[in-house]
């Protein structure tokens, strides 16, 4: 092959590059090389979602606040989206629909809670996670049917003699607080004290 034909072959490929580099720069006017598709979503993105998919089918009723919370912190400490965006969904009661491989599928606004009833000596377990950075995280019962008592942990299932915090009020108004909880998994268990109904369960934080 002569020197002619193989600057006429280079100039082809250069050609095809240029094509290929062009179509990936060129896509909806915008450098695709520029965009970090593991970049956390942040507020605005966030409130676009929550907007599009509050009419969608992927959004469904019955989902409690405290199950939001627990969406919500852990999508944060997967750095799924930004504290601002997390702030803002706590605050609004919009939480992530998380996917298996930690890929955010919605934003759904959450029911109003659920309250538990149960009869006596009855446990009902819930479970949140904390991250890290949290100043206090506070636990409430609030009902006035029944007595049901509050016991919460951190890392594994609390007793009524082998807690973190316990709460045994006579009735089932109850509440816990801790200061500077540690990062992680809080179990929270409400026991029939005697038979109760109707009582709400709040997580703060």
């Amino acid at each position: 092959m002569n020197l002619f034909k193989i600057n006429i072959l280079k100039l082809a490929l250069i050609g095809l590059l240029s094509s290929a580099a062009f179509t990936a720069t060129a896509n909806n006017g915008e450098n695709t090389e520029d965009i970090n598709i593991n970049a956390p979503i942040d507020l605005e993105r966030y409130k676009y979602i929550a907007l599009v998919d509050s009419r969608n089918i992927r959004c469904v009723g019955g989902v409690t606040d405290l199950r939001a919370y627990g969406e919500l912190t852990y999508g944060l400490n997967q750095n799924l989206f930004t504290r601002a965006a997390y702030d803002w969904g706590k605050e609004n009661y919009y939480y992530p629909v998380i996917d298996r491989n930690n890929r955010l599928n919605a934003v759904c606004k959450s029911s109003d809670f659920t309250p538990v009833s149960g009869d006596i000596n009855s446990d009902l377990r819930f479970k949140i996670f904390i991250p890290s950075g949290i100043q206090s995280l506070k636990v409430e019962l609030s009902g006035n049917n029944g007595d049901a008592d509050l016991y919460i942990k951190q890392g594994t299932q609390p007793l009524p003699f082998l807690n973190d915090c316990a709460s045994e009020n006579i009735g089932s108004n109850d509440s816990c607080q801790v200061n500077n909880p540690t990062a992680g998994t809080w179990h929270i268990l409400v026991h029939g004290y005697s038979k109760f109904s109707d009582v709400k369960l709040k997580v703060k934080f």
